[in-house]
């Protein structure tokens, strides 16, 4: 099976942040990874490190093309921005 390379991460802080910072030294494994916080000061700084590769504007927007999301965000958060994200992904995205 072939390895999923559009990866998309909601949520920066402790949790995002290690798996996107893990899968990037996996230098040559090529993954893509498209993140969104609501602190776009992190962000910014995944950005800038080059922990990510791109911004999302919102969870609603910039997943469109992802093979997996990962949610790294508080269990309380879930809820709304499930609502906004299921409407966004493929049919056949990993979340």
């Amino acid at each position: 099976m072939e390895r999923l390379k559009k990866i998309g991460i909601i949520g920066l802080g402790l949790i995002g942040g290690s798996i996107a910072r893990a899968l990037k030294r996996q230098g040559s494994a090529g993954y893509h990874i498209a993140a969104w916080d609501m602190n776009q000061e992190a962000v910014l700084q995944a950005l800038k490190d080059g922990v990510v590769d791109r911004s999302a504007p919102s969870p609603r927007m910039g997943f469109e093309d992802r093979e997996l999301v990962i949610l790294g965000i508080p269990v309380f958060a879930m809820k709304s921005i499930l609502e906004d994200l299921v409407h966004a992904l493929p049919i056949t995205c990993l979340l």
